[in-house]
């Protein structure tokens, strides 16, 4: 029997410009395939992205995993109002 040795880390949003690339690039909120993120977003890796991007409280799921496999950012507005938070919280983190 294994035991668990720790959690998984992932990427903060403040610290981050690929998750703030694809949270920008997806802002309309119709979906997109994982190559037109790539292209984009100028990122690698759409997936690894799309769990970040959830730790981070954003709602981006992968809605279709045939090939290609599709992406789409849900509740537009508040993904912008939590980048806005994010990113504001960073910068008073980093004035004190």
């Amino acid at each position: 029997m294994t035991r668990a040795t720790g959690s998984i880390h992932y990427r903060d949003y403040a610290g981050s410009e690929p998750l703030q690339r694809v949270i920008a690039f997806m802002l309309h909120g119709q979906p997109r395939t994982g190559r037109e993120i790539i292209i984009g977003a100028f990122v690698n890796n759409v997936s690894v992205i799309a769990c970040e991007l959830n730790r981070n409280r954003f709602d981006f799921r992968c809605v279709k995993q045939n090939r290609p496999p599709i992406y789409q950012l849900f509740d537009v507005p508040g993904a912008r109002k939590r980048h806005a938070e994010l990113l504001e919280a960073a910068k008073q983190k980093k004035a004190a």
